[in-house]
C-alpha cells in the first residue's frame, strides 16, 4: 500500500500528511509512499506545507495534488473534513475512487454514515480515526503541532481482506502517534461524543477555555448533558455510567485546560459549527426513540443562536 490522499486541507489534515511524509517508507514493500493531497482547488501543482514541531523546530516540505489518475489507483484516502462537508466533499469522488480504496473518516461528532448510506451507497469499506492529536492552522499552507495525543482507528462498515487491514494498521501506526486498531470502536466514537456534547458548546457560548468548566458554575449542566447522552446511548445499545463518564469528561476538561475547543474557535472566527453531529446528533435520536433532551437542545439553539452562522 502506497498510494495514499489525504482530502482536506485543516489543520488535522495538514498534520496527517506530515506525520505520514515523514514516514518515507512502506516498511512492507520497501516502496515510498505516495501521498496526495485533495483539496477543493484540485490543482496540479505540488503544494509546499509548513510545520512548527512540538519542539519548536519548522519543517518545510512540498506534497503533490490528487487528480482523477491518482483517485482510480488509489489504496487509501483518509478524509479530513468537517461533519457537514464530509457528504459534500466525498460525492463528485464517488464517481473515480477505486472501489477498493479503504476510506477513513476522521471528523468530530456522529451521523456522516447515515448521509454517505442515503445518498451515495458507497462500495469501499469506511473506517473511522479518532484523534486527540492537536494542531493550529496558522496561515493555509502553515501549521503548528501542538499535541501528541491518541489515535483510534477501527472499521465501521464494510470489509478490509486481510493484507489490506495488516497494511493500514501497520501504516497508522508508524505515522501516527499513540495508535491502536479498535475492535469496538462504536463504543470509542460515543464516548467521544459524549465529551465533545459536554465540552464544546459550553467553551462556545460562554467563550471560555476548557479548564473553566472545572468551575462548579458548569458541573450541573454537564451532568445534565450527559445523563441526556446515556439514556439516548442506551437506545443505540451502547452503555455508560454517569459518574464514570463524569470523570472521563473532568479529566479531559483538567488535561485540556489551556485548550480553545474547536467550537469555541468556529465560532470565533465566523465559521459554521459541527453542532448538527454533536449536541443535534443526541437531539435527533433522541426524537426519534422519545427521548426528553431538554439541556442538548438548549445547548444546541444556543450554539446556533451564538455562531452567527446558517446551519
Amino acid at each position: 500500500m502506497n498510494k495514499i490522499a489525504i482530502l482536506g486541507n485543516g489543520a488535522i489534515g495538514l498534520l496527517i500528511t506530515y506525520l505520514l511524509q515523514t514516514q518515507n517508507q512502506n516498511t512492507r514493500s520497501g516502496q515510498a509512499l505516495n501521498i496526495r493531497l485533495l483539496t477543493r482547488q484540485r490543482a496540479n501543482n505540488n503544494v509546499t506545507l509548513t510545520v512548527k514541531q512540538l519542539n519548536n523546530q519548522q519543517k518545510t516540505f512540498a506534497v503533490g495534488q490528487a487528480d482523477e489518475q491518482f483517485l482510480a489507483q488509489c489504496e487509501l484516502l483518509i478524509c479530513c473534513v468537517k461533519s457537514y462537508d464530509v457528504l459534500t466533499a466525498l460525492t463528485p469522488l464517488s464517481k473515480v475512487l477505486n472501489p477498493k480504496c479503504a476510506i477513513v473518516l476522521c471528523h468530530n461528532g456522529m451521523g456522516t454514515i447515515d448521509a454517505i448510506n442515503s445518498t451515495l451507497k458507497l462500495p469501499q469499506p469506511i473506517l473511522t480515526l479518532l484523534t486527540t492529536m492537536a494542531a493550529k492552522r496558522l496561515t493555509d499552507n502553515v501549521i503548528q503541532h501542538t499535541g501528541v495525543g491518541n489515535n483510534h482507528l477501527g472499521l465501521v462498515q464494510g470489509q478490509l481482506h486481510t493484507n489490506q487491514a495488516n497494511d493500514i494498521k501497520q501504516l497508522l501506526k508508524n505515522a501516527l502517534p499513540c495508535f491502536e486498531f479498535s475492535d469496538n470502536i462504536i463504543t470509542q466514537q460515543w464516548l467521544k461524543l459524549a465529551i465533545n456534547c459536554a465540552i464544546n458548546p459550553l467553551t462556545a457560548i460562554n467563550d471560555v477555555d476548557n479548564g473553566e468548566l472545572a468551575s462548579d458554575k458548569y458541573q450541573p449542566q454537564i451532568k445534565a448533558c450527559l445523563e441526556e447522552v446515556v439514556a439516548v446511548a442506551a437506545s443505540q445499545n451502547v452503555t455508560f455510567n454517569i459518574d464514570s463518564l463524569m470523570k472521563v469528561v473532568n479529566d479531559v476538561i483538567i488535561k485540556t485546560a489551556n485548550n480553545s475547543s474547536s467550537m469555541r474557535e468556529d465560532v470565533s472566527n465566523g465559521r459554521a459549527t459541527e453542532i448538527d453531529y454533536i449536541n443535534g446528533y443526541i437531539k435527533t435520536l433522541g426524537q426519534q426513540n422519545d427521548i426528553a433532551t431538554p439541556i442538548n437542545e438548549q445547548l444546541y439553539r444556543e450554539v446556533v443562536a451564538t455562531s452567527h452562522y446558517p446551519q
